[in-house]
């Protein structure tokens, strides 16, 4: 497989967008109570925005000319908090691979990518959330080495 990562093009916007849609019907059908019907498709003033920032970037997997897969992601400095330590971490927002193209090493290239940005830009964490049904994902990010920090529950009041 002859895989290009790099960092989100103007002429990737549509593509990136469809791609977003995607991941957005996957956790929908997994959770309709949670997500909307339809969300509105990431724009391209959204997309644009990540382009040259320093804070947020998009890298995406190309193959044969196709996007394939992406990774989101932001820079964050959580401060000093009372009983916190102030941190310099990448927050991973979104891992989407298309369907047709998943479990063939995709998300762990654009993870490795990830991670040796992190590493050039010397920012020692890479954190991110998961939802509790995405078990492929779990098990991606397990196999990376990820380990669970905390748990976000939930209990519905009928």
């Amino acid at each position: 497989m002859n895989l290009e990562i790099h960092e989100v093009r103007n002429d990737e916007f549509d593509a990136v967008a469809d791609l977003f849609h995607e991941g957005d019907d996957y956790h929908r059908e997994a959770m309709p109570e949670l997500f909307r019907p339809e969300s509105p498709v990431r724009t391209e003033e959204f997309l644009k925005s990540f382009i040259g920032n320093d804070d947020a970037r998009i890298f995406v997997a190309v193959l044969d000319g196709e996007v394939i897969g992406l990774v989101q992601f932001s820079v964050i400095d959580t401060g000093d908090r009372p009983t916190m330590f102030s941190r310099k971490l990448v927050f991973v927002d979104s891992l989407v691979v298309r369907t047709r193209h998943r479990r063939q090493g995709v998300g762990k290239a654009l993870m490795s990518y990830v991670q040796d940005w992190a590493a050039e830009h010397d920012i020692p964490n890479i954190e991110l959330t998961v939802y509790g049904f995405n078990r492929a994902a779990i098990q991606l990010y397990e196999d990376l080495g990820y380990e669970t920090m905390m748990r976000r529950m939930r209990f519905k009041v009928e």
